[in-house]
């Protein structure tokens, strides 16, 4: 999904085999390790992990709304493990899309594919 809220900044913490894309805007990143990415307040983003490993990412998102909604979707974990990995229905979409706004983060677009 392509969101549009308060400002963002995105550290790659990860090995150089690890890679993810980012649209801020109109302006397309490709981002590595050591790489740092900011996004102003207001301008829609995005991101796509490109390594089958993923990445570790140290995200610092400033204003309230963001923080508010993930207390509104967020549950306690059933285990000390990661979840399993689901595809999103279009009910948790439209769920999510509910929650973002009521938190005044909209929902712009799709994701990077």
């Amino acid at each position: 999904m392509t969101v549009s809220l308060s400002r963002l900044s995105a550290h790659l913490i990860c090995s150089r085999m690890q890679v993810m894309r980012l649209r801020v805007g109109d302006r397309d990143f490709t981002a590595g390790a050591g790489d740092t990415i900011v996004a102003p307040k207001g301008i829609p983003q995005t991101f796509r992990v490109e390594s089958a490993s993923g990445v570790r990412l140290l995200t610092i998102i400033t204003g309230p709304g963001f923080e508010a909604m993930m207390r509104a979707l967020s549950r306690p974990a059933g285990a000390e493990t990661l979840p399993e990995r689901v595809v999103p229905t279009p009910e948790f979409i439209e769920a999510l899309t509910r929650t973002a706004a009521r938190h005044g983060i909209d929902i712009v677009g799709p994701p990077i594919l």
